[in-house]
């Protein structure tokens, strides 16, 4: 029963994938270029939080950085609905994204279980929360939660609290960008809070990692 779900997921992701290829060729366009027309349309749409959620799930396939669709969920929704639609979105499909690791993985064996790896089963939380802060890739984090099944509750938790600097800076990036049917410009004041939390966001990863190379036996 297990193996035959895995087939399943794997069967229905794989149509997925070629249905936006098939989809992107009729119209003469490439993936990439499908997804931005995709964006751009949300605006205006009612359904717009369900459609970013959806194309927030259809980014690994793209191998599309999550950062370039919290800058544009930011210059579309501003920076308070911004920051809302693309929390929700982050965390929904960091949580598939876990799931799907805990659908194919058994675990390591324990041989295997040394160094982050091991902090990741033992600590969930805390490695977790590291890992965002320290801007590990957040595909990797999610996918390898899943597969060593740590906590559910301790993944989401560490995430959403963990990858909130990140996603602020890039919505407040996106907000800053304004325009309109006749002007465009920039909001110079969510830009500098971009910016800053950025620097601050540096400067822990930085101390942090220095920190644990000086406590490294």
């Amino acid at each position: 029963m297990r193996r035959t779900r895995q087939y399943f997921v794997l069967t229905l992701w794989l149509l997925l994938l070629l249905g936006l290829w098939i989809g992107s060729w009729q119209q003469g366009k490439t993936p990439l270029v499908l997804l931005r027309d995709a964006l751009a349309a949300l605006q205006d749409d009612p359904l717009a939080p369900l459609l970013l959620g959806f194309i927030y799930l259809l980014r690994p396939l793209f191998l599309l950085p999550v950062s370039v669709l919290t800058v544009a969920t930011g210059a579309l929704f501003g920076a308070v609905w911004g920051a809302l639609y693309a929390g929700v979105a982050t965390l929904v499909t960091a949580t598939l994204a876990y799931l799907l690791g805990r659908l194919f993985g058994d675990g390591l064996p324990s041989e295997a279980q040394q160094g982050w790896v091991g902090r990741l089963k033992a600590y969930p939380f805390e490695t977790v929360l590291l890992s965002r802060v320290l801007f590990v890739p957040g595909d990797l984090v999610n996918y390898l939660a899943g597969y060593l099944r740590v906590s559910v509750v301790a993944f989401i938790g560490a995430t959403a609290v963990g990858g909130m600097p990140g996603l602020l800076i890039g919505v407040l990036a996106g907000a800053s960008l304004e325009s309109t049917a006749a002007t465009s410009g920039v909001n110079l004041s969510y830009l500098l809070a971009s910016a800053l939390l950025l620097a601050i966001s540096l400067a822990v990863s930085w101390w942090m990692r220095r920190r644990a190379s000086v406590t490294k036996p």
